[in-house]
């Protein structure tokens, strides 16, 4: 599987990564034998967070062992306790963030640590800020190697669900300076963001997809129909292959993490993945068909 630069100097993940938000659901056993496929497939991403449940745990328990193998991120300012807001932006929630995900994970250091989904109202002290300061206290100490950030899709009774906070919050921390990586809802049913993940590849910054594969809008099977996207499938290629693919096409894009609980699932991603990027051609037909049927990404 084809690997690309997420984080200098030597942060090189596959294309395909594993999103481990839905691992919960599973029973230890169930979880511990689709993460170590995740691993001998040659996925070497994992995203989780302390939102998600036992998802750390459970990498801990089934993963530690080979943890030279993969690259592990993780979020901070998730709040644990069951009451009061899902997200504290601070310094202490962030610490006690990464003590008990090295703890469970059974690891020194994550690779990647990002805020979990500020807006830019949420860090008043700009690029200075102390959650930000934080972070950089953080690699310091050897607990983490790439401070970075990920942006929320919110729910479908905001207007912005789902792409659009992406959007803006690219825009406005492209160029803070601060953030190794960035991740985002996009995809080809969602390309909102799209011209704003290419300009903030071009800084230097490691760009994670998500939400490529993810059934947004009721009208989700009717968009492609009417986009008439299977018409560029090769042959023996479902729908689900093409918008992976469309992904990982997609410039400035390092890495597209995918969820699932399900083994078949995984390894019908993996196969997407292994079909390598969509011919130049077919991806701006893509484009176009998608254009035409209003589906666009908004200008930065």
């Amino acid at each position: 599987m084809e690997k690309r630069v997420l984080a200098r100097p030597d942060v090189r993940t596959t294309v395909l990564g594993f999103g481990a938000m839905e691992i919960p659901k599973l029973n230890s056993s169930d979880a511990s034998k689709l993460l170590n496929k995740v691993l001998d497939s040659g996925i070497n991403f994992v995203d989780t967070s302390p939102c998600y449940g036992v998802s750390e745990e459970m990498i801990g328990n089934a993963i530690a062992g080979r943890r030279k193998e993969y690259f592990l991120s993780s979020k901070c300012c998730c709040n644990t306790t069951g009451t009061g807001p899902g997200h504290i932006f601070d310094r202490p929630t962030a610490m006690k963030n990464i003590d008990n995900s090295l703890k469970v994970m059974k690891t020194d250091h994550l690779d990647i640590l990002q805020l979990h989904a500020p807006v830019p109202s949420d860090l008043p002290g700009g690029p200075k800020d102390d959650l930000i300061q934080a972070l950089y206290d953080m690699k310091r100490d050897g607990k983490i190697r790439h401070a970075s950030i990920t942006f929320k899709n919110s729910g479908p009774a905001d207007p912005k669900y789902p792409a659009v906070y992406g959007y803006e919050c690219l825009k406005a921390f492209m160029d803070w300076g601060v953030f190794d990586t960035m991740q985002t809802v996009y995809g080809a049913l969602v390309r909102y963001a799209e011209l704003a993940v290419e300009k903030t590849a071009e800084k230097g910054i490691g760009i994670i997809v998500r939400g490529a594969l993810k059934r947004y809008f009721p009208n989700y099977d009717e968009l492609c129909d009417k986009a008439a996207l299977d018409e560029l499938c090769e042959q023996g290629e479902d729908r689900n292959s093409f918008l992976l693919r469309y992904a990982i096409t997609s410039p400035g894009v390092s890495t597209v993490i995918v969820g699932t609980k399900d083994a078949a699932h995984l390894q019908a991603n993996i196969d997407a993945a292994g079909r390598g990027i969509l011919p130049r051609d077919i991806y701006k037909k893509a484009q176009e068909k998608l254009a035409a049927v209003g589906i666009a990404p908004e200008k930065v």
